[in-house]
This record gives structure tokens, C-alpha cells and sequence, in this order.
């Protein structure tokens, strides 16, 4: 039903010959007709939408156009303000039982748009006021199941799955994978349609615990690339914001997610450490990370050799990566060598001295294991204090 959304949109503009913008009640953009640079104002030259309020320009514009637009009722002019850069436009209120459940704005500086002249679209006002609405009680059951699908209760697990596959507007082919993603920025500030394009067509979201929590269907290539893709960096409000992504591993059934879910939330965990030096993580590519994250961070930091605790606190984060490096042996000695610019027999030198001073033996599996460990979980969660 989006599609009458923009249809309505399309319809404004090609009627009155002014760019016609259609937002909810949160000033989240639903619609856009054609906006072609000539009919519209600096703002929107400039890409200060409405949603781009962290700024003190874009805080006035906000203001002066959509905070009076929820004041009133029936269509009215917002004046022109040249010191923002706008244009005078009209807002339509679009009303279900006198609530406003979107708004339609149209930049109209010559006065165009006449109250007489938009009656022949009230039907159509009425009927997609009631379809965002519809639109928006539906989003909120999914999300409110997409919570349940994930809930270590069995029996919510099953009245969820029954609720998604009651909402027609849901669509998961298998297999399904459960993703948890977070943001530099609190994910609330990040707009639905944001997170729509991220996760693609086949998926239901929701917010918990100030995390996306997404379950994926039809995971061909290209959509896990598509995530992949985005982890680096999205736009949000006009700034490029990085998000950290945890994937669980792929299941058959919408009834099996939640185990996904436990894993893409301890997934997260690598992905959000700066030490590990990746924003998406994908549980079965995580080989040994595995077993480190199936502990909790205390139990983790506790479970380390005290000779490595010695080590991890008492040298540098470089040189624990380039230990780690050479004990993993991603790395041979005289490429890590060459990459720090030291003449390999100094680069073994400097590990004799830290095996004596730290009482290890790398020679020997249990001590070179325990050291790999140590470092690995010291890179997760930091230093302990």
C-alpha cells in the first residue's frame, strides 16, 4: 500500500505543479514526489530535511515548519522564512477520528494550491490516512512479535510465529538469520527507512534493549552482501554514522531464530571491540572467537592465565598484536618483522625477553594456547583494572 502513498504524492504534483512531500507524526519522510531544483528551497538544496535536527538551522526549521504543522488541523499556509532559507508551503493534516496520522507538505509559493481546489482528493486523504495508520498498527505487531521470536520463552516463541505468519505484509523465505545491529549514534535517532534499506526487502525488525534486532530471510549473496556493504558506513541526517552488526548462523525454521539471535548477540560483542578490528561478525566464520564469547566478559577476564594477565597489562597494545600475530602465525616472523621495521633477530630477541620476564614458554601448546586466549580476550573487553 506504499504504492498509494506515492501515487497520492505524484498526483498533488502533477496537479498543482509543486513538489508535494508526505511525513508521519514523527516527521519521518513516507512519500516524495518529483522535487526538481527549481520549484524547491534552500532547504531542501541543501538536504536539511526533517530529520536532520542536530543542527541549529535544521532545529529552527524544524520548528518553524513541522512543530506548527502538529498545532493545527486543516490545511494551512506556513509562511515563507527567508533567514531558514524556506519557502512558504501548505501542510494537509491527514486525520483519522480527528488524530493526524500524516502530514502532506507542498513547497507553494505563488499560491497555487486553494482550499476549493483540493477537495477532489479528500477521498484519497481519507483512505491513505487510514492506510498509514493500518501501516503503522501492523509495523507495531510485527515488531512486537519479532520480540517474541527471539524470547527465551517457548510458548512466546510460538504465539510470535503464529502472529508473523498471520501478517500478510511479512514475507521470510528460508533460510532465516537472526542479525543484531547497533550504531555510533542511538539507534532510535536512525530512521525506519534507514534500516529498511540496510536490511532489505525479506526482513522484520524491532528495537530492543537499544538494539536492531532483525530477522533475514532468502539469504542469497546479495542481500548478506548488502549488509555487509552498509556496516561500513550509512548516512544518517547527513553525517556517515558506522554501525556494528552481529550475524547468527543460518536456520531452517522461523522457530529456531532465537538460537540465531543468541549467537549474533555475542557476535555483536567482537564486532562492537575496537581491539578486534571488525565491525560485522558472522558466528560461523568466528572459528576459536566462538568459545571466548560463549562466556560472559567477567567470566572471560577471570579465566586468564595470571602469567598472561602480567603480559597483557604490562606491555602495549601494539606489541600484543603483533605477539598474537606471530603465535596465531597470520603472520610469519619476518613479515611481522619487516612491518615494524625490526630486523628479525631483534623481533625474537624481544620474544625471548618477554617469555623470561613473563615466566611463558611459546615452544610449548599449552602456554603458546593460553597466551593466544589471553590476548584474544584482552582485545574483546580491554585491559582489566
Amino acid at each position: 500500500m506504499t504504492y498509494q502513498f506515492h501515487e497520492l504524492v505524484a498526483d498533488l504534483y502533477r496537479t498543482f505543479g509543486t513538489p508535494a512531500t508526505m511525513l508521519d507524526p514523527h516527521n519521518r519522510v513516507l512519500a516524495f514526489s518529483d522535487q526538481p531544483v527549481e520549484l524547491t528551497d534552500q532547504v531542501r538544496r541543501t538536504n536539511l530535511l526533517v530529520n536532520a535536527v542536530d543542527t541549529e538551522l535544521g532545529k529552527a526549521v524544524v520548528r518553524h515548519v513541522n512543530d506548527f504543522a502538529h498545532t493545527v488541523s486543516v490545511m494551512t499556509r506556513i509562511p515563507a522564512a527567508p533567514e531558514l532559507g524556506l519557502l512558504e508551503r501548505v501542510v494537509i493534516p491527514l486525520l483519522v477520528n480527528g488524530v493526524a496520522t500524516a502530514y502532506i507538505y507542498l513547497i507553494d509559493p505563488d499560491g497555487r494550491v486553494r482550499a476549493e481546489d483540493l477537495e477532489p482528493f479528500h477521498p484519497a486523504f481519507a483512505a491513505v490516512a487510514k492506510q498509514v495508520e493500518l501501516e503503522r498498527l501492523a509495523r507495531f505487531r510485527v515488531r512486537a512479535a519479532v520480540a517474541g521470536i527471539v524470547s527465551g520463552d517457548e510458548t512466546e516463541r510460538r504465539v510470535a510465529a503464529d502472529t508473523l505468519d498471520d501478517i500478510g505484509m511479512v514475507n521470510l523465505p528460508s533460510p532465516l538469520r537472526a542479525a543484531v545491529l547497533m550504531a555510533e549514534t542511538p539507534v532510535d535517532t536512525i530512521s525506519d527507512h534507514l534500516w529498511g534499506r540496510v536490511l532489505g526487502p525479506f526482513s522484520v525488525w524491532s528495537e530492543i534493549a537499544g538494539r536492531i534486532v532483525a530477522i533475514l530471510g532468502n539469504l542469497t549473496e546479495s542481500s548478506f552482501d548488502r549488509v555487509r556493504s552498509h556496516a561500513d558506513s550509512v548516512s544518517s541526517h547527513g553525517k556517515q554514522v558506522r554501525l556494528f552488526v552481529g550475524l547468527g548462523s543460518p536456520v531452517a525454521e522461523l522457530a529456531h531464530t532465537h538460537l540465531s539471535y543468541r549467537q549474533a548477540l555475542r557476535a555483536l560483542r567482537l564486532a562492537q571491540s575496537p581491539g578486534t578490528g571488525t565491525r560485522i561478525a558472522v558466528w560461523e566464520e568466528l572459528g576459536a572467537w566462538r568459545l571466548i564469547l560463549t562466556l560472559s566478559q567477567d567470566e572471560a577476564t577471570a579465566s586468564v592465565d595470571p602469567r598472561v594477565q602480567r603480559l597483557v597489562g604490562g606491555e602495549d597494545m601494539t606489541t600484543l598484536k603483533m605477539v598474537r600475530r606471530y603465535l596465531e602465525r597470520e603472520a610469519e616472523a619476518e613479515a611481522i618483522a619487516e612491518e615494524h621495521h625490526l630486523h628479525r633477530t631483534t623481533l625474537y630477541a624481544r620474544f625471548r625477553r618477554m617469555q623470561d620476564r613473563y615466566g611463558l614458554r611459546w615452544d610449548l601448546a599449552e602456554d603458546r594456547l593460553a597466551t593466544i586466549l589471553g590476548i584474544r580476550i584482552t582485545l574483546l573487553y580491554g585491559r582489566r583494572t
